[in-house]
């Protein structure tokens, strides 16, 4: 993937991470998500596993219930726990900023101190 291929999937993450509602996360914007974490992973030949959403946690939520027999009722959809997908989605960027950092600047991405 060229460069101009890198800067697109980098675009789409950081507008997808910005214009994110309020709401539950659907499966369509997490399967978007996963096809840009691809197109990272294969330009940078890094592993970005860890940035993944698991698919335990992409599911129906509650969309109702009956308080007299106890019943609960679930959406078709599927969908991510907002704060649980930001957390997945600024890690990733996080990571890509330091890699870019480290990269102009020509050290480490991260330097830790030895313990004293």
């Amino acid at each position: 993937m060229s460069d101009e291929g890198v800067l697109e999937a980098y675009s789409r993450l950081k507008s997808l991470r910005e214009h994110l509602s309020d709401e539950p996360v659907g499966a369509a914007y997490v399967n978007e998500y996963h096809e840009v974490l691809d197109l990272l992973e294969a330009a940078r030949k890094v592993s970005l596993e860890g940035f993944r959403i698991p698919e335990a946690q992409v599911r129906p939520v509650e969309v109702g219930s009956n308080y007299v027999t106890g019943e609960v009722h679930y959406s078709t959809d599927r969908f991510c726990d907002r704060r649980f997908f930001l957390i997945k989605i600024d890690g990733a960027l996080a990571l890509f900023d330091l890699l870019d950092a480290a990269a102009n600047s020509g050290q480490p991405p991260v330097r830790l101190k030895p313990a004293e």
